[in-house]
């Protein structure tokens, strides 16, 4: 069975552009078939249909039509997730939702909500769960070598986006009708999910600040804070912002502190110390992952993995409830920083932790 792929949007580029080439070389399971986006210009300038072979449509209501695709993955903006996903889901496509999940739980509910009613698969692309150094880090926790983990940080730090690759704008980015947050959530939706999926456990408590601390005329927040409090009572602190001065890249510190060890995760290497051997010496070890390959690398595992949860019948690892689960932070993060109080979450929590 090859699983007919179709993308819907291409508002968040930075995650749908890597994608381009790899369904026909990297993942003979998949092929993609055709390409929605309101704008025909971008799809153009990238020449995505004559790489691929697949159809353009200007309307995705008109792709979802198409007998011959299986799935979508969903790249549109974040406010558009929810009426993409359950039209998807309407018209028996699986779907894989771009971060952050949806702009609020109650969309959130109702995506996941037609998912099961449809019978399909509804995944999150969290491709931070697929880079080297972070598995390797949930390898060596899950082997105890750090001991039960009892606090972390998690440090994104990144440029303001481009709302298309040579414009120097942020665009839909920096605009909360359409993004649903900014420079906290654009990585705070991922480094939330590698926190509960590290720690294996969901929050119940959030306190958070935001700020515009260079960019004060954008409509989001280009920085943001966040102290969690999970419900094994761990405390990690959740940093993200847009604050890197134009051309200096994405720098990333995740630390994990245990009751018998410790380690840091800095691309490209993870720093380990425990009381077992091999780390009873402060170990390094070293990954080369340049960053553009990291994009390329992680959403094609994200997406073979996907497909084959689709041929196999079997529940994506990355499922619509951690999506929701990131998502409640996030939101939390928000109304905190807004309230200037401690926010208590919802009982729900996911089954895929």
């Amino acid at each position: 069975m090859k699983v007919g792929l179709g993308i819907i949007g291409l508002d968040n580029w930075y995650h749908a552009l890597p994608l381009c080439p790899f369904p026909h070389e990297e993942i003979p399971d998949a092929r993609m078939v055709a390409i929605s986006d309101p704008v025909k210009s971008r799809v153009n300038a990238m020449q995505l249909p004559q790489k691929w072979g697949c159809q353009y449509y200007r309307d995705y209501n008109d792709l979802l039509k198409n007998p011959q695709i299986d799935a979508v993955i969903v790249d549109a903006c974040t406010a558009t997730h929810a009426e993409i996903t359950i039209a998807a889901a309407e018209a028996g496509k699986h779907i894989l939702v771009d971060k952050p999940f949806a702009t609020s739980l109650d969309d959130a509910d109702k995506m996941i909500k037609a998912a099961e009613k449809a019978d399909v698969k509804l995944g999150t692309s969290y491709n931070f769960r697929y880079r080297a150094p972070y598995v390797r880090a949930k390898e060596i926790i899950d082997e105890g070598m750090i001991g039960k983990p009892c606090h972390g940080m998690f440090i994104t730090t990144a440029n303001l986006p481009e709302d298309w690759p040579g414009t120097g704008k942020p665009g839909w980015f920096a605009d909360p009708s359409k993004a649903g947050g900014g420079g906290f959530a654009d990585h705070a939706a991922h480094t939330t999910d590698v926190m509960r999926w590290l720690f294996k456990n969901d929050a119940k408590q959030v306190s958070a600040e935001m700020a515009n601390l260079v960019y004060r005329d954008i409509g989001n927040e280009d920085y943001g804070v966040a102290t969690i409090r999970l419900k094994n009572d761990a405390i990690c602190i959740v940093e993200s912002s847009w604050t890197n001065i134009p051309g200096s890249g994405f720098g990333e510190t995740v630390s994990i502190h245990g009751e018998e060890g410790d380690l840091c995760v800095r691309s490209p290497y993870i720093l380990v110390f425990g009381k077992t051997r091999p780390f009873r010496d402060r170990v390094c070890i070293t990954y080369d992952e340049p960053f553009n390959y990291v994009l390329r690398e992680t959403h094609t595992k994200l997406v073979k993995e996907f497909v084959s949860c689709i041929i196999e019948d079997k529940k994506p690892p990355i499922s619509g409830e951690d999506g929701r689960a990131s998502l409640e932070i996030l939101l939390a993060a928000y109304k905190s920083a807004k309230s200037r109080r401690t926010i208590n979450l919802a009982e729900r929590t996911s089954k895929n932790v």
